[in-house]
């Protein structure tokens, strides 16, 4: 729910800026036709105004952006502990604990690669920042990728691109995070 108002904030403010813009161009305006007729006074201002502007334009923007990473950030870690992604995990630590192979067809595996895959595209895209993996999650992946790497390369067969993006995920935790970790 907080994030409807910090949208509506940052939507208010935006207008409320353009508002004043607006309204202080018009009263320049008028303030150097009475004071002044040198046209370059009221284009100093008008720049000047301009370059504000462009500067008010650019922190809103950035303001967006982190709140939109943020709801990214919310949305993974929401999806990754509902019960059904908790009781697939689980289906494939088991499997793997009891050296039971998990084979191309299995629903479960699958539905873990393509979760996976997709946020690590939003990762790549940069609509997900990498350092939430540095937590826990960052080693759930790369242990989940292991377990998986079979079941993947027998994917693969049939779709060379099969959980690509996850595998660059699991490499990019490694990379970044591996040596602080160590082997796990």
């Amino acid at each position: 729910m907080k994030k409807y108002y910090l949208r509506t904030l940052v939507i208010f403010v935006s207008v409320f800026l353009l508002m004043l813009i607006v309204l202080n161009l018009n009263f320049i305006k008028i303030l150097a036709d009475v004071l002044v007729s040198n046209n370059q006074v009221l284009q100093a201002l008008v720049n000047i105004i301009a370059i504000i502007s462009g500067i008010g334009g650019i922190i809103i923007g950035v303001a967006s952006f982190r709140i939109s990473s943020l709801e990214a950030v919310k949305e993974y870690f929401s999806q990754g502990d509902t019960a059904e992604m908790k009781e697939r995990r689980k289906y494939i630590y088991d499997k793997v604990k009891n050296g039971e192979k998990i084979g191309p067809d299995d629903l479960n595996a699958s539905v873990v690669c393509s979760y996976f895959h997709f946020w690590g595209l939003m990762v790549k895209k940069r609509y997900l920042p990498i350092w939430i993996f540095e937590s826990a999650s960052g080693t759930q992946v790369l242990k989940l990728y292991r377990d998986l790497e079979e079941h993947i390369k027998e994917k693969r067969k049939e779709n060379p691109f099969y959980a690509e993006y996850f595998e660059w995920l699991a490499k990019k935790i490694e990379k970044k995070y591996g040596e602080k970790w160590g082997k796990f």
